[in-house]
């Protein structure tokens, strides 16, 4: 139960529910991967960032720059999926480039203020699910 509400306080159940494309379900995920393996990625979240979830960087001609999970694209925009969940249409003609994202839409240290009984907890809930 610590660890459940761990995962909601740091934020992973709004890119980790289920119902989201920012993050990959974690069902399972104690079962496909070790413990080590797991937090390195949750620490290093740039380190592996499997194709699926890739996001694009967009400068704009404005100078705006939006990173998020490219969700439609067509001859005139791009729509974007941003790491707060919302959804944004980017004309063609406002961009300036399109390029992958180096970086994971993940922030790295979302789980550096946690204690080591924390994290124990946080890893109980992930093997539950």
């Amino acid at each position: 139960a610590r660890g459940k509400l761990l995962f909601a306080q740091t934020k992973c159940a709004q890119c980790h529910g289920g119902g989201s494309s920012l993050g990959p379900d974690l069902a399972g995920i104690s079962k496909r991967f070790s413990r080590e393996d797991l937090f390195r990625a949750i620490y290093e979240p740039s380190r592996d960032i499997s194709d699926r979830y890739r996001s694009v960087r967009i400068l704009k001609d404005t100078g705006e720059i939006l990173v998020g999970m490219s969700i439609h694209s067509s001859t005139d925009g791009i729509t974007l999926q941003l790491a707060d969940g919302t959804l944004e249409r980017i004309n063609d003609d406002e961009i300036e480039s399109n390029t992958l994202a180096p970086d994971s839409l993940m922030p790295p240290g979302l789980v550096d203020s946690l204690s080591v009984d924390q994290l124990a907890d946080l890893y109980a809930f992930l093997q539950s699910l």
